[in-house]
């Protein structure tokens, strides 16, 4: 039987380790993504369900190493070496199943590991959502706010061209240099970028988009035309230093970065091209900007997190260590114990032997003895003899008289039982009748006849409870009676 449940451990031990190298195989694949779908969080739920099941077969496994350890104490057929044998062989199996939970569970921790840097990269990517979601309604509502200060402007401005038109009609229109096409043409064809143009209905007005960044604004005028332009204000101060009163301050857009450059005549066309070009990098630089505060609050969060996983598992490697130095050390007072034991039996051998010795020479005193107590024990056997058949006689008096009380107590034991049955009886009969008497009675005074009946049938069952009761006390007086009788029986003999 032992060498049976041997087999049937190792048979667990080989379907752990397939669950193992199961679990290993699970985990050297697992490449935990930004998103996951709901059928791999499914099976991550699947993997923890398998770990609780093992560990439940690991605590059955265990538990049958103790009940067959409990009947190999208790089986008479193993000598002493032998159990050691079985015992030290049944250790290795329990020292065995315990690595294998330890795996089990350092693989549960790194899943678990695992599965929290999926939630972290889920939380840090719905927060960067999050941001560019409010960033994009904040975009949104700033141009629908600047939609509607241009159109106002421009409705303004279209007035006044009217005006203005009858004016001009027959005057020569102004040149500038470079001319307002070609620099409308630059600006919308900036190398390596994806530029949006959007002119007005006149076609005087032109505002350039990088994605959904509003980064150039042109506008053309019989007089002049103006260029409205992104800058950081250390680029932009010497222009306006070097062009005073051509370079100002923008008052639309509103903000720190728009500035004006207005052509009247003749400007340098590589100025106005490098105001163009360097307004379009400061756009992608603001843009740039944001990202890296943005990559930079991930790489500190997950800094955070690691650094805190970092001193979790040294904490839990430093809890492992202790736990291996106790299991070592009580490894150690056991191997101390068995050896106390065995030099503890080793003594009792010898002083067996001593005592055996010891016994035969009482044994040869004793048979000097022997023949003079022959005599003594034939006369004390004569006595137990006597004695015994005195017994025997007052036994068999007292199981008679017990035959005779048993008897007169089965049947006061049926007797009752029949008044039981006829108390029920009755109390049946009285119910029954309580019923019948509230049918006839239901059609003129229901409720009338229903208490009525209550009451009879209450009525019956304190008759038949006040018989039970009389029955009681008489079975109470017959057993005293009885007792007395038996007392008395006892008090004669």
């Amino acid at each position: 039987k032992l060498e049976e449940e041997k087999s049937q451990l190792k048979s667990e031990n080989t379907k752990l380790e397939d669950d193992r190298i199961a679990f290993e195989t699970e985990k050297m694949n697992y490449v935990a993504p930004v998103v996951k779908s709901e059928e791999e969080l499914q099976q991550i739920e699947d993997l923890k369900a398998e770990a609780a099941k093992m560990e439940m077969r690991h605590d059955l496994a265990v538990k049958e190493l103790e009940e067959l350890k409990s009947q190999v104490a208790e089986s008479a057929g193993i000598t002493k070496s032998e159990l050691e044998a079985k015992e030290e062989e049944i250790a290795k199996l329990r020292e065995e199943l315990e690595a294998k939970n330890k795996e089990l569970d350092e693989l549960k921790e790194e899943h678990q590991s695992k599965h929290e840097e999926l939630e972290d990269l889920r939380s840090l990517h719905q927060e960067e959502l999050e941001k560019l979601n409010a960033e994009i309604k904040e975009n949104d509502d700033e141009l629908e706010k600047y939609k509607a200060e241009e159109a106002a402007r421009i409705a303004e401005e279209e007035r006044k061209a009217l005006e203005r038109e009858e004016a001009l009609k027959n005057k020569k229109a102004k040149k500038f240099k470079p001319s307002y096409e070609k620099i409308v043409n630059f600006a919308s064809s900036l190398p390596d970028k994806e530029i949006r143009v959007v002119p007005n209905a006149n076609g005087n007005q032109h505002k350039y988009y990088l994605g959904k960044k509003l980064f150039l604004i042109t506008l053309s005028t019989n007089n002049d035309y103006r260029i409205t332009f992104c800058s950081d204000q250390e680029k932009a101060y010497p222009l306006i230093v070097n062009n005073p009163g051509i370079v100002v301050k923008a008052t639309s857009p509103k903000g720190p970065e728009w500035f004006k450059i207005t052509n009247k005549s003749e400007l340098d066309e590589k100025l106005l091209k490098n105001i163009i070009k360097n307004s379009a990098k400061f756009i992608e630089d603001q843009e740039a900007e944001k990202i890296r505060a943005i990559e930079e609050e991930k790489a500190r969060k997950i800094a955070e997190k690691e650094a805190e996983k970092a001193a979790a598992k040294a904490e839990k490697e430093a809890e492992k260590a202790k736990e291996r130095a106790a299991r070592e050390a009580e490894k150690e007072a056991e191997r101390a114990a068995k050896e106390a034991q065995k030099n503890a039996e080793k003594e009792a051998i010898r002083k067996a032997k001593e005592e055996e010795e010891k016994a035969k020479r009482e044994a040869e005193e004793a048979k000097e003895a022997e023949k003079a107590a022959k005599e003594k024990a034939k006369e004390e056997e004569r006595k137990a003899k006597e004695k015994e058949r005195l017994a025997k006689e007052k036994e068999k008096a007292k199981e008679k008289e017990r035959l005779a009380k048993e008897k007169e107590k089965a049947k006061e034991k049926e007797r009752l039982a029949k008044e039981k049955e006829k108390a029920k009886e009755a109390e049946r009969k009285a119910k029954e009748k309580a019923k019948e008497a509230e049918r006839k009675a239901a059609e003129k005074e229901a409720e009338k006849a229903r208490k009525a009946a209550e009451k009879a049938a209450e009525k019956e069952a304190r008759k038949a409870q006040k018989a039970k009761e009389v029955e009681e006390a008489k079975k109470i007086e017959e057993a005293e009676r009885a007792a007395q009788v038996e007392a008395e029986t006892k008090k004669a003999a």
